[in-house]
């Protein structure tokens, strides 16, 4: 199976419009990329280069300060933002994940949401290293934390 942009976006706005849509294609990622799958995240918007993707607390990921893990706080981040880069690229590209940052601000605690977003911009070398930045916000509209991941970009071989 071919796993590009062009088949995410598709997926997506199929089932997104069906009922209960959106769970199924969170569980459609959760099969494709089974460690991000694990955090049992959903995804709630997706469009070429933006993502929004919830995640309930739960006490799987909970950490001993009855806090959201921050390790699960990374995945999150690294999930949103990947979804936006590969939502974004055209379909005869790829991405690889090359760095990760992330600062955490605040206990993270509650449901959470993850938002970021990619505009493409092709360039005249043959790969392309870009900083994707994402937010992770609680029920308040507070951010917890944010994420700068840098992608590698390039066309598929």
């Amino acid at each position: 199976m071919k796993v590009d942009s062009s088949f995410i976006l598709e997926a997506w706005k199929n089932a997104s419009r069906m009922p209960a849509g959106k769970t199924i294609f969170s569980l459609m990622i959760k099969r494709l990329i089974p460690y991000t799958g694990a955090l049992g995240s959903k995804v709630l918007k997706l469009e070429k280069g933006k993502s929004e993707v919830r995640l309930k607390d739960r006490r799987g990921i909970r950490n001993h300060l009855s806090s959201i893990h921050a390790m699960a706080l990374a995945n999150l981040g690294e999930f949103a933002t990947g979804l936006a880069v590969t939502t974004g690229i055209p379909p005869n590209h790829r991405a690889i994940l090359k760095s990760f940052q992330i600062d955490y601000l605040k206990k993270a605690r509650g449901t959470l949401i993850a938002k970021a977003s990619y505009a493409h911009q092709e360039s005249d070398e043959g790969t392309q290293d870009v900083s994707v930045s994402g937010n992770i916000l609680n029920t308040q509209n507070e951010t917890v934390a944010t994420v700068q991941a840098l992608w590698r970009i390039g066309k598929n071989k």
